[in-house]
């Protein structure tokens, strides 16, 4: 397998600048899924809490791996949900025809009801989340998107 470095100072920027723009974290992954690089490096509120239980953390780094699973499969970008309902994106990065690295953004929500997503999110975490009332508090602070 090929060692890639990057030049991280410029990309650092490059991502900041994204963020600013958009208020989207994006992340660089290498190969095996380990997180290079994170603009703004903090997950968002909605996220710190479900990872803050293990359940939670295992789950997201599930759908993590299936997202670098897929983009490595397909080459091409590829749109999902987490297993809190929240829209994802995972892009390859690639040198020569070889996946180098994931460019990750997410923690989205679409353009359908708040309430039939939040339903979505609550079945799917009312298992190892003690508090929804304060997830739900979270939930209702993340951004919202159009499909395209």
């Amino acid at each position: 397998m090929m060692e890639t470095t990057f030049a991280l100072e410029p990309i650092r920027r490059l991502l900041m600048d994204f963020y600013r723009v958009t208020g989207h974290q994006l992340g660089i992954f290498d190969v095996e899924g380990k997180a290079v690089l994170r603009c703004p490096a903090q997950f968002h509120l909605f996220c710190r809490m479900i990872q803050s239980t293990a359940e939670g953390r295992r789950r997201c780094m599930n759908c993590d791996r299936q997202g670098f699973r897929t983009a490595q499969k397909t080459g091409e970008l590829c749109t999902y949900r987490c297993h809190a309902g929240l829209l994802e994106v995972c892009a390859p990065v690639t040198d020569g025809g070889e996946v180098i690295s994931y460019l990750m953004f997410g923690h989205l929500l679409d353009s359908r009801s708040p309430e039939q997503q939040w339903e979505q999110t609550r079945a799917g975490c009312e298992a190892f989340c003690t508090d929804l009332a304060a997830l739900r508090e979270a939930f209702d602070t993340l951004q919202k998107v159009e499909p395209e």
